[in-house]
């Protein structure tokens, strides 16, 4: 379990490197910490499940600023000329970046790494989460110049 292993503070500050560094080698903007403003409202959740070293679900939560700057960035193109499907796998793809990096980073990168496939959560967020215990939920606040997501890391969690 990722929380009996490594505390808040490491998870925080590798997640705020590694998130820094995947958007700004993806699309060529940093991220930085910062709270989630009072109006953010969240587009999709993508999630992927990490088994091997660590076994934990990271959630990535995009405000469709967000979701159209790593798009755009990636594609080199206007969110409005791509298509459904190139837009999902982007962000998943995203998705499955950031915990598989977050996982290297804090194991030494030494361990090989097993994950699910990221997935998109579609429905509301709380009736498909079910965390056993708040001590085994964080969630850390990024802004991507005026975009706003969210990485969420949950050791226990079960996404109906």
């Amino acid at each position: 379990m990722i929380f009996g292993k490594y505390t808040i503070n490491e998870i925080a500050a590798v997640l705020e490197k590694v998130v820094n560094k995947v958007t700004m080698t993806m699309i060529g903007a940093g991220s930085r910490l910062a709270d989630a403003p009072d109006d953010y409202i969240v587009g999709q959740r993508f999630y992927v499940d990490t088994c091997q070293p660590l076994r934990c679900t990271f959630f990535i939560e995009l405000s469709i600023e967000a979701k159209k700057k790593i798009v755009e960035g990636v594609f080199g193109e206007k969110w409005s000329s791509l298509k459904n499907i190139q837009i999902d796998d982007c962000l998943l793809e995203f998705t499955g970046i950031i915990a598989g990096r977050a996982i290297a980073e804090l194991t030494g990168g030494k361990e090989l790494i097993k994950t699910g496939f990221p997935m998109v959560v579609f429905d509301e967020y709380e009736d498909n989460l079910e965390v056993t215990g708040a001590e085994d939920f964080y969630r850390i606040d990024f802004r991507m110049e005026d975009a706003p997501f969210s990485v969420l890391l949950c050791a226990s969690c079960t996404v109906r």
